[in-house]
């Protein structure tokens, strides 16, 4: 990164309102404190990012809590690399990888169309 990119980085961040992050920064220090995560800490950080999966989300709030928390601290153990994390959460809804999600969401989708036709 050049001088000029950097001092242009730096004063954007520096108008950056952090108010919008509150609810990241408390979900992340409460996880981090826990060494894993649950159905809330992953719902607030669904409605942070936006997240519109209604799939995705009915199937989390269907897994039993103390599921979620066994998976996610298998996930946030020490010494493990990223790609086994990744394959620790795979059991999670919405954890498998994007063409898989997508292809599970549309069968929800067109299963539910057919039903209520």
């Amino acid at each position: 990164m050049n001088s000029g990119s950097y001092v242009q980085l730096s004063a954007a961040l520096a108008t950056y309102d952090t108010i919008y992050d509150e609810v990241f920064v408390s979900v992340h220090e409460r996880m981090a404190g826990s060494g894993f995560a649950t159905k809330a800490d992953i719902s607030a950080l669904m409605f942070w990012k936006r997240i519109e999966a209604k799939t995705f989300r009915k199937r989390l709030l269907e897994t039993p809590d103390s599921e979620v928390r066994s998976i996610t601290q298998a996930a946030f153990a020490d010494g493990i690399s990223n790609a086994e994390r990744l394959n620790a959460m795979r059991p999670l809804p919405g954890c498998k990888s994007g063409i898989e999600s997508r292809r599970e969401s549309w069968r929800a989708n067109h299963l539910h169309s057919e039903q209520t036709l």
